[in-house]
């Protein structure tokens, strides 16, 4: 929505403000390399897990769980093409606070609740301490290809550090 709201006042001569593209950058950045990464561990690591929860909850269940897996990362890479955003490795640091916090995030609820979303992530021993840190490297890896890609893309020359 707000990569719309850009792209229309830029279209209608509107001077965008610097803050409100700003946010853009941050959150563009961030959902962007989430939802790559949800897209990749759920079609890859979860969707073969579910075949008894599917069975139980039957079809209605398999359809939320396409639409839940597929329409957001579709969206987001079209907010790619519509915006033409350069993910800026600068601000990385963002994504690793962002998963931090839902790492956290998922440990309350998962005690809490007894709900495990992951199976991988359990919080009853190490091993989903482990499973954070290797999506944090992964996150961390798509987060660096994605900058490289965008900047290719859209013809922007990486700053020298």
């Amino acid at each position: 929505f707000l990569a719309i709201t850009i792209s229309l006042m830029k279209v209608f001569k509107i001077n965008v403000p610097r803050k409100l593209l700003r946010v853009h950058q941050i959150l563009f950045e961030t959902t962007f390399v989430s939802q790559v990464i949800v897209f990749i561990i759920y079609w890859v690591a979860i969707h073969h897990t579910m075949d008894d929860l599917i069975a139980e909850q039957g079809q209605e269940f398999v359809k939320y769980l396409y639409v839940s897996h597929i329409i957001p990362f579709l969206c987001i890479s079209a907010e790619l093409f519509i915006s033409k955003p350069v993910v800026l490795q600068s601000e990385l640091i963002y994504m690793i606070y962002y998963g931090s916090i839902y790492t956290v995030s998922n440990f309350i609820q998962t005690k809490l609740t007894n709900v495990r979303p992951y199976p991988f992530m359990t919080w009853e021993d190490y091993t989903s301490v482990i499973a954070f840190f290797v999506i944090l490297l992964f996150m961390i890896v798509v987060y660096t290809v994605s900058s490289q890609i965008t900047h290719i893309v859209n013809g922007v020359k990486q700053k020298q550090e």
